[in-house]
């Protein structure tokens, strides 16, 4: 047996081993998983982490389910939880480990921002679940109380933000002065944007990496040029909002902040993404920091056209064929989590580190519940 990659300091700080009792009966953990790669068997704990390579004989005696508690592999696996007695209840323990991995996290710091600088948006998808939402901006004394809390919450640590929205370019002044602000305080921080890129230009992506520490922009597109500008119905006179949006990509790929494409999904597009994909691929396919990803479109607008159950499995198919044509041109989103870690959250809503600012300045924990379910103003 090689051990590829130990168990968390958790585990071994706080969990400890699991004691060996030879009157009971054994079997391979829920959160267990033996795969074969290269010919070679390896078996992995999700609740642990530990990776571990298994040579043909060892491989044997784990498949061999009646397991001898005097074997050096087989102790070994009880000992580091790959192993468990047949009745424990692995739910539980899972949620033992969850819990006291939690409690066992420092809580000082708020480190992760989604900021809204406003809910008002230059598009007018039909789809969007902010429709119909009471459209506020953030002027520059919540500005400065938001960059005096994040200076304040950090305590000296990194920071993250997320710009959303709405379209939150539709304020870039709010993003401005609360840059400035943790300039100035010299916080190490980065962010991100969520938009539709049709208002970047060449300053605003310049002061996007400088002033902002832009160095991920998230652009959504919806099919080439016709369906694009049908759905997303800018207030423009520019003729083709598309192109426009193609040529931003383009400049800030070249500035060396990345993108991400999210195309949505769904019945009136699904056969048409396929050609969106390799437009983009021939455009950007050179860039490494230029990904895609697909995204189905939830019904959670009232304008949204709810879909029967066959038009459901018809896009999910289309999906699948998408995901793997943007996995074949070499252009999509590494999936690889830190497998090393105990995952303590979920989403950012029972995430400590993280909390959402909307532009009046209310504190909440979900991007999606932007006009009540807040914790405090």
């Amino acid at each position: 047996m090689k051990i590829i990659q130990k168990e968390t300091k958790f585990v071994t700080n706080v969990i400890m081993w699991q004691n060996i009792y030879k009157s009971k009966k054994y079997r391979l953990i829920t959160y267990s998983y033996k795969f074969v790669y290269n010919n070679n068997v390896y078996l992995y704990n999700n609740l642990t982490k530990e990776l571990i390579l298994l040579n043909d004989d060892e491989n044997r005696k784990l498949s061999n389910t009646n397991y001898d508690c005097s074997d050096s592999l087989i102790t070994y696996l009880i000992r580091h939880w790959f192993l468990v007695p047949v009745d424990n209840d692995d739910i539980k323990l899972q949620n033992q480990f969850f819990c006291l991995s939690k409690q066992c996290m420092p809580r000082k710091s708020i480190v992760n921002y989604i900021i809204l600088p406003t809910t008002a948006c230059n598009a007018r998808c039909f789809y969007c679940f902010e429709a119909g939402a009471k459209i506020s901006t953030m002027d520059n004394v919540i500005a400065k109380k938001v960059a005096k809390f994040i200076v304040e919450k950090s305590n000296g640590n990194p920071v993250k933000i997320n710009w959303f929205g709405g379209e939150p370019l539709c304020n870039i002044n709010a993003i401005n002065f609360i840059s400035d602000y943790l300039l100035c305080k010299e916080v190490d921080f980065h962010s991100t944007i969520i938009s539709n890129g049709f208002l970047f230009n060449q300053n605003i992506i310049v002061n996007a990496k400088n002033i902002w520490n832009l160095k991920t922009a998230q652009i959504t597109l919806d099919g080439m040029d016709e369906t694009y500008n049908k759905v997303k119905n800018y207030k423009t006179t520019i003729s083709n909002p598309f192109q426009k949006v193609i040529g931003n990509i383009r400049t800030l790929l070249t500035n060396n902040i990345s993108v991400v494409v999210r195309l949505n999904v769904d019945k009136h597009n699904s056969k048409e993404l396929y050609n969106l994909v390799d437009y983009l691929w021939e455009q950007f396919g050179n860039f490494e920091n230029f990904k895609v990803y697909p995204h189905f479109l939830f019904d959670l607008s009232i304008n949204f056209e709810r879909r029967s159950e066959k038009e459901n499995c018809n896009i999910f198919n289309d999906f699948i064929k998408l995901e793997t044509q943007i996995k074949e041109k070499n252009i999509s989103i590494s999936n690889n989590e830190n497998i090393s870690l105990i995952k303590t959250n979920f989403c950012m809503a029972d995430d400590y580190k993280s909390v959402l600012i909307t532009p009046t300045g209310k504190i909440g924990k979900c991007e999606h519940f932007i006009q009540d379910e807040f914790c405090v103003d």
